[in-house]
C-alpha cells in the first residue's frame, strides 16, 4: 500500500503547442499503455490539489477513452477533465477539439443545461464558459453542414 506522503507526483515532459506551455503525461492502465494527456500548467495543479498521482484511460464501453486518476487520500476514480474545470456536479464537460486525452483548459467547456443558453450562470467564468460553448457549438454545427436542408430522395417521405 502507497502511503500519500510518498506516492509518485504527477509529473510529465514540458512542451510547447501552439505557443503555449503544457505537460505531456504518460498515462497508465491498459487502456492507456502508449498513450499520453496534455495538460497546462493551470490544470496540472487543479490535478495535483485533486490528489492525482498518476493519470490512466478508461474506456466507457462505447468505444469512448478517458483520462482519469485516483484521488489521495480518498482512493475514489475521478474524471481528470472535471477535476482540470473544478467542474460542478451535474454538468457535462465537453472536450472542443474531440480529443480526450487533451486536458489543456482552452479544450475543456461546460456544456449549459438546457434553457440556460445564453443567460448568465453564477459568475463570470461561468458566463465566459457558456458563450464559448455556444459559439463552438455554432461553429461546429456550421463545419458540419447542420444548417443545410439534406438532400431528399424521389422516395424519401421524412418530414424535413
Amino acid at each position: 500500500m502507497t502511503d500519500t506522503n510518498t506516492a509518485p507526483v504527477l509529473t510529465g515532459e514540458l512542451i510547447t503547442i501552439d505557443g503555449e506551455a503544457a505537460y505531456r503525461i504518460p498515462l497508465t492502465g491498459r487502456d492507456g499503455a502508449g498513450s499520453f494527456a496534455l495538460v497546462d500548467p493551470e490544470g496540472l495543479e487543479r490535478l495535483r490539489q485533486a490528489g492525482a498521482r498518476f493519470l490512466y484511460a478508461v474506456g466507457d464501453g462505447h468505444q469512448n477513452r478517458y483520462v482519469a486518476f485516483l484521488g489521495l487520500p480518498s482512493k475514489q476514480a475521478q474524471m481528470a477533465a472535471r477535476a482540470v474545470l473544478d467542474a460542478p456536479k451535474g454538468r457535462r464537460v465537453i472536450y472542443a477539439n474531440g480529443d480526450r486525452f487533451d486536458l489543456r483548459t482552452a479544450n475543456l467547456l461546460i456544456q449549459p443545461r438546457k434553457g440556460e443558453g445564453g443567460q448568465r450562470l453564477s459568475g463570470d467564468k461561468a458566463h465566459a464558459i457558456n458563450e464559448s460553448w455556444q459559439s463552438h457549438r455554432s461553429l461546429r454545427r456550421r463545419e458540419e453542414g447542420a444548417w443545410k436542408r439534406p438532400a431528399q430522395s424521389v422516395g424519401d417521405r421524412r418530414p424535413w
